[in-house]
């Protein structure tokens, strides 16, 4: 069974270590906005099985642009991703709540 943990975040999403303690096997889809710093990429990125999608990658769906920046609606690309990848189970999380 093939498990999601999507977020989008504008901070260096922390949290994903606990998860990541708690579902190894969990692959993490991140979504960043146009304000998200590299230092939120670069600690997502050494975590196991955890993809980043940077802002210009989020240009290959069409609702990109419609779904505009600086909100977590930027959650629905990581949402798209993890459809894509086959996920079975998909859990929604916001990082900073």
């Amino acid at each position: 069974m093939k498990i999601a943990l999507i977020t989008t975040t504008i901070n260096v999403p922390r949290v994903l270590e606990i998860y990541r303690k708690i579902g190894p096997e969990v692959r993490f889809f991140v979504a960043g906005d146009v304000n998200t710093p590299s230092e939120a990429y670069q600690f997502a990125s050494q975590l196991n099985n955890c993809y980043c999608i940077l802002p210009e990658a989020q240009n290959k769906w069409k609702c990109s642009n419609l779904l505009g920046w600086h909100n977590d609606s930027r959650r629905n690309i990581a949402l798209l991703e993890a459809i894509d990848w086959g996920a079975d189970i998909i859990v929604s999380i916001d990082d900073d709540m």
